[in-house]
């Protein structure tokens, strides 16, 4: 069980270290760095909902839960963004601070389900659990950048930027012990927490990173940019 503790706290945390790191300090030196980021963050996560999160779930659960949870998720956050929009002086700054408020919300809501996955394959086979920790950590490399870069060009420290980024892996980790201790009966946990975090995540694209994203830089190169990372997703996910 030690051993199983411990490769969960890599797997859990790692990624999402990296990714965190690389937002704050790689990306974010000029305004079409911001932009470009803004929009490859847009597009893999786009794919990492479509292409992996929703297909994975739709043969496990029912459609309409999922439609359900789905706009839920899209809805809760759309009353976050407004209340706190009520809150602030939306400058350009404070709204990429929002946006990766947002995106931090969204990413911790799909974290837990994403703890319990991991820590329930390694309990159910080692071997297979230690594959899927090493997929969950390339998938977590963009979730951390996508919550440290727009704090970091909206103008937060950039150690508070990556304090944001850590503090979503206590999700991830509170998951894990979930699935540890229950995860026999974390069956529609699991994929409601999925379908919430997707429609939150996918409201946040949408309303926030791609419009943001266009600040910086025309359609065109958004439109590229999107395009890589989906790409960049699909072949995360196929590994």
């Amino acid at each position: 069980m030690k051993q199983i503790i411990i490769y969960n706290l890599f797997f859990a945390s790692f990624g999402t270290i990296l990714g965190g790191i690389l937002g704050c300090f790689a990306f974010t030196k000029t305004p079409k760095q911001i932009g470009y980021l803004l929009g490859y963050t847009a597009g893999i996560m786009l794919g990492l909902v479509c292409i992996d999160i929703l297909p994975s779930i739709i043969s496990e659960y029912s459609l309409f839960k999922i439609i359900i949870f789905l706009i839920l998720g899209a809805v809760l956050t759309y009353l976050i963004d407004k209340t706190v929009q009520e809150k602030i002086d939306i400058s350009l700054n404070n709204s990429l601070k929002l946006t990766g408020i947002l995106m931090f919300i969204g990413l911790c809501l799909h974290n837990i389900p994403e703890g319990i996955a991991l820590s329930s394959s390694l309990i159910f086979n080692q071997k297979m659990g230690i594959r899927v920790g090493i997929v969950m950590t390339l998938h977590d490399i963009p979730e951390g950048l996508a919550i440290s870069a727009p704090l970091s060009a909206g103008g937060t420290k950039k150690l508070k930027a990556l304090g944001f980024s850590f503090a979503s892996i206590l999700f991830t980790i509170c998951g894990v012990f979930i699935g540890i201790f229950a995860y026999k009966i974390m069956h529609d946990l699991i994929y409601a927490s999925l379908a919430l975090a997707s429609g939150a995540i996918i409201y946040i694209i949408y309303q926030d990173l791609i419009p943001q994203s266009l600040n910086y830089i025309n359609d065109t190169q958004l439109t590229v940019m999107i395009i890589v990372g989906l790409v960049t997703s699909l072949i995360i996910i196929s590994i």
